[in-house]
């Protein structure tokens, strides 16, 4: 059966996740999970993407991501092939890393970009990896929240700037911001499924959001392929594989190291008030 195409507009904002081929690990240890930051990072820029949340998990990572360029396949091909690439020359490895394509959702913005992000933030919470969001070092919560140098093109301004309905304009703007995300990660741990909001598993908003996602993406033709690009490295379909001899599950993170966003785990989303508010910042790569 043909894969459906993927639908792309000018400043679509997505939810994205890729996963290990057949569960396996794609980050070993804490020199991965920095390189693969760093060529996050690198790829944002070269494409002009904006990263609105991230976590990356054992065998697999998320991302919430704006594209003003309709580009999100480049920009996951270039990430995940390149990521791919060198975690296998590192570790001595051949063979895939990623499980087939990431899988890619739809977010509208006013209605459920708050919720998605928080919902990204508390991963590794219901994973049970620690028992709040900001203890684990490897999402944009700690970012957000002043905690940590964001990566390059982390949008976190335009998060905080939607929590008070105008772009960050001083240090008490960003400290009410800040209050007021910290306040809405830490109500829902425990929300029910989201099943209602999705819309033919692809979309995480109403019927007008996907009829206006579908026109906007018709109006435009499909990136061209340029010449010579490499096919996209790290991926495997049913029938392929990783070298056998790669790394297992660490004891470091849990069986049920999942995707808490797949349609038939969504959670509600809070009754937050989600207003406009655009601000953009570029930083670099903290590197302790």
């Amino acid at each position: 059966m043909p894969r459906p195409p993927r639908l792309d507009y000018a400043d679509a904002i997505h939810h994205v996740t890729s996963r290990g081929v057949r569960g396996e690990r794609i980050f070993l240890d804490e020199l991965d999970r920095r390189r693969f930051m760093a060529l996050v990072g690198e790829v944002m820029v070269k494409f002009g993407a904006r990263l609105l949340a991230y976590c990356l998990m054992g065998n697999h990572y998320h991302f919430v991501v704006r594209t003003p360029g309709a580009n999100l396949s480049h920009v996951m091909r270039d990430i995940n092939g390149r990521y791919a690439r060198w975690f296998n020359r590192r570790h001595g490895l051949v063979g895939h890393l990623f499980q087939a394509r990431y899988e890619g959702m739809h977010v509208d913005r006013d209605a459920y970009l708050l919720e998605v992000c928080r919902y990204v933030d508390l991963n590794p919470v219901r994973a049970g990896l620690v028992d709040r969001a900001p203890k684990w070092a490897w999402s944009g919560h700690r970012a957000v929240v002043g905690l940590a140098d964001p990566p390059p093109c982390f949008a976190r301004d335009e998060i905080l700037g939607m929590l008070l309905g105008h772009d960050i304009r001083n240090a008490v703007d960003r400290r009410v911001a800040v209050a007021r995300y910290q306040a809405l990660v830490a109500s829902a741990r425990d929300a029910p499924g989201w099943r209602r909001a999705i819309r033919h598993g692809r979309f995480l908003g109403g019927d007008e959001f996907v009829c206006r996602v579908r026109s906007l993406a018709e109006r435009r033709k499909p990136p061209l392929e340029q010449p010579g690009d490499p096919p996209v490295a790290g991926h495997v379909d049913a029938r392929g594989g990783r070298h056998s001899g790669q790394p297992r599950h660490g004891h470091d993170v849990a069986a049920h190291d999942h995707d808490e966003l797949r349609p038939r785990r969504q959670p509600d989303f809070a009754d937050v008030q989600h207003v406009s508010g655009r601000c953009a910042e570029q930083f670099r790569v903290r590197r302790e």
